[in-house]
């Protein structure tokens, strides 16, 4: 059963999404970046990034990320969704909850978690994002301590 709830739940956060990505109030980006984390395959190492997020109402932001980890070989996809509290119109924090699948040489595995950060816009349509994430996958990869990824990231953002 918990097999297929977290990937249910994450298809039709990502259905409400798209039917919000119609309206006028939405913003969209691409983006790159890097996480620099730990996972239980390496103590660390830096893994390249790429994603979309919409920008709803500039309160809330719903996300699809890639990951791929060269030196432990495995990939990650995300959906992510946060709540954005901006101080002005340059600097904001963010929070939020996140699910997705691992994709590894010899599991693959469902994970949900967290993350939280800043982002900055130093030029109109382009953000830079510091945070933090953590996600924790199935039980079974527990036995082969493969439980908790976690780490800092850093990327850019450009509306499109």
């Amino acid at each position: 059963m918990k097999y297929f709830v977290v990937p249910a739940v994450m298809l039709s956060g990502f259905a409400v999404s798209a039917a919000f990505a119609l309206s006028d109030d939405v913003e969209h980006f691409v983006s790159l970046g890097v996480l620099d984390g730990y996972t239980a395959l390496s103590e660390s190492e830096f893994t390249p990034a790429v994603g979309y997020h919409a920008l709803i109402d500039d309160r809330h932001r719903w996300g699809l990320g890639v990951a791929h980890s060269m030196k432990s070989d495995y990939t990650t996809t995300t959906g992510s969704y946060d709540y954005v509290y901006n101080f002005d119109s340059k600097w904001a924090i963010f929070g939020g909850v996140s699910t997705g699948y691992s994709f590894a040489k010899r599991d693959d595995g469902v994970l949900a978690g967290g993350q939280f950060g800043s982002t900055f816009e130093p030029v109109e349509n382009m953000k830079m994002e510091l945070g933090y994430r953590i996600h924790d996958t199935l039980d079974n990869w527990k036995d082969r301590d493969m439980s908790r990824v976690e780490g800092i990231y850093f990327g850019f953002s450009m509306k499109v």
